[in-house]
C-alpha cells in the first residue's frame, strides 16, 4: 500500500518496473495479502476446527518462504524470465494444497476439503494473471484477478459467514436472545446464489442474465443476514465487525447489480466494496482473533484497534464515493491511508505476541 501510494507523489516504484502501479497494486493485495489471509486461516483451523495435523516446522518455513518468493519475484519482474515469475509466484497455492490435503482428507468432516478448491481457484487466477501479462493481454489478466476474487469470495460467503454465526451464538445467550437456528436450505441457496453470481462474470453473460444473479444473490443473502441478531452484538467489536464485513458483501452484490443495469458506475467500485469493505473487515478480525485466541490472550480488542476497525469501514465508503460520481484521486488516496493505518496499528501493537511465548494454558470455550 505504500509504495502504491508512493507512485502517486512522483516516488520511483521499482527496477525499471514492468507492470503499471495500479496492476501491481492489484495483484499483491488478492494474491499477496487477502491469499496470504486465506492460507493462514486454513492452517489455523487445521487443528482447532478440522482436528487434524497442524503443518508446523519445516513445511511452515517452506510456505512463508514461498509466499516472500512470491513477493520479490513479481517485484522484480522486469529483470527475470517471465515464466519464471509465474511458477515461483504460483507455487504458493500449489504447495499448500498439497501439504493440506491429506490432513483434511484425514479429517472427521470431509467437507474442510472444500479448501482445496479455494487454493485451486487462486492458483489457477494467479497463473491466468501472468499469462495475459506475457500475451499483453490485459482483458485477461483482469479475468486471473477476478478469478482469485471469486475464489476468496467463495471463501468469504462459506466459512466467514459459518464463523460470524458461530461466534455470535456464543454471545446471543448472554443477551437473552434465542441462538441463530442453522437452516440447510438458506445455506444451499446462498452457495447456489455465489455461484450464479460468479459464473454469469466469469463466463460474460450478458447484463441481463448478470442483473439477475446481482439480485438473486442480494436478496438470497440479506434474508440470511437478516437472522443473525446484529444489533444484539453491538458491544462486542471484535464479532460485530465480521457482521460489518457480511453487510459490505451485501453492498458488492447491490453495486454490481446497478453495474449490471446500467453501466453508470465503475465495475470497480463494487469489487472495492468487497476487497476494501468486506475483506478488510473479516481479514482484520480473523487476524484479531487467532492471536489474541491462540496466544492464550482474552478475545477483547485493544480499544485502539476498535478506532482502527471503524476507519476500515470509513475507508471503504469512501473508496466507493470516489468512483461513483466523477472519479476524485483525493478521496482514494485518503481511503488508502485510512485503510493502511489500522494494520499498520495491528502490526505494532499484535505481532509481538507472535514471537513472545504464549500466556499459560486456560480452558476456553471449544472451537471459540
Amino acid at each position: 500500500m505504500l509504495l502504491w501510494l508512493g507512485s502517486y507523489f512522483g516516488l520511483s516504484f521499482g527496477p525499471d518496473y514492468s507492470y503499471s502501479a495500479n496492476l501491481w497494486h492489484a495483484h499483491e493485495m488478492i494474491f499477496g495479502f487477502f491469499g496470504a489471509i486465506v492460507a493462514g486461516f486454513t492452517l489455523t483451523f487445521l487443528g482447532s476446527w478440522a482436528q487434524t495435523e497442524e503443518i508446523s516446522g519445516w513445511r511452515l518455513m517452506l510456505l512463508a518462504v514461498l509466499w516472500i518468493s512470491g513477493r520479490l519475484a513479481f517485484y522484480l519482474s522486469s529483470v527475470l524470465p517471465d515464466l519464471f515469475v509465474l511458477v515461483v509466484d504460483s507455487s504458493l497455492y500449489f504447495a499448500i494444497s498439497v501439504m493440506v490435503a491429506p490432513r483434511l482428507w484425514a479429517a472427521p468432516n470431509r467437507v474442510y476439503l472444500a479448501a482445496l478448491i479455494i487454493f485451486m481457484g487462486i492458483c489457477l487466477g494467479n497463473i491466468i494473471f501472468h499469462w495475459g501479462m506475457m500475451q499483453n493481454n490485459l482483458e485477461l489478466a483482469s479475468l486471473g484477478l477476478r478469478t482469485a476474487v471469486y475464489a476468496i469470495m467463495l471463501k468469504f460467503v462459506i466459512a466467514g459467514a459459518f464463523l460470524t454465526v458461530v461466534f455470535t451464538n456464543n454471545i446471543l445467550p448472554e443477551r437473552g436472545r434465542k441462538k441463530i437456528k442453522f437452516s440447510p436450505a438458506i445455506e444451499v441457496l446462498s452457495i447456489a446464489s455465489i455461484a450464479f453470481f460468479i459464473l454469469s462474470d466469469l463466463f460474460s453473460l450478458d447484463n441481463q442474465w448478470r442483473l439477475y444473479a446481482s439480485v438473486a444473490a442480494l436478496l438470497i443473502h440479506v434474508f440470511r443476514f437478516a437472522r443473525w441478531h446484529t444489533w444484539q452484538i453491538r458491544s462486542y467489536p471484535i464479532i460485530l465487525i465480521m457482521h460489518l464485513a457480511y453487510l459490505w458483501l451485501l453492498i458488492t452484490f447491490a453495486l454490481r447489480a446497478l453495474y449490471d443495469y446500467n453501466q453508470v458506475i465503475s465495475s470497480h467500485v463494487w469489487l472495492h466494496a468487497f476487497t476494501v469493505g468486506a475483506l478488510g473487515l473479516m481479514g482484520i478480525s480473523f487476524m484479531t482473533r487467532v492471536v489474541l485466541r491462540h496466544t492464550g490472550r482474552p478475545l477483547q480488542p485493544s480499544p485502539l484497534l476498535v478506532v482502527c476497525y471503524a476507519m476500515i469501514f470509513i475507508a471503504a465508503a469512501l473508496r466507493i464515493w470516489a468512483y461513483v460520481f466523477e472519479f476524485n484521486l483525493d478521496l482514494m488516496l485518503l481511503s488508502a491511508v485510512l485503510w493502511t493505518i489500522p494494520f499498520t496499528v495491528y502490526l505494532f501493537l499484535y505481532s509481538s505476541m507472535l514471537w513472545r511465548p504464549s500466556l499459560p494454558k486456560r480452558k476456553l470455550p471449544k472451537n471459540g
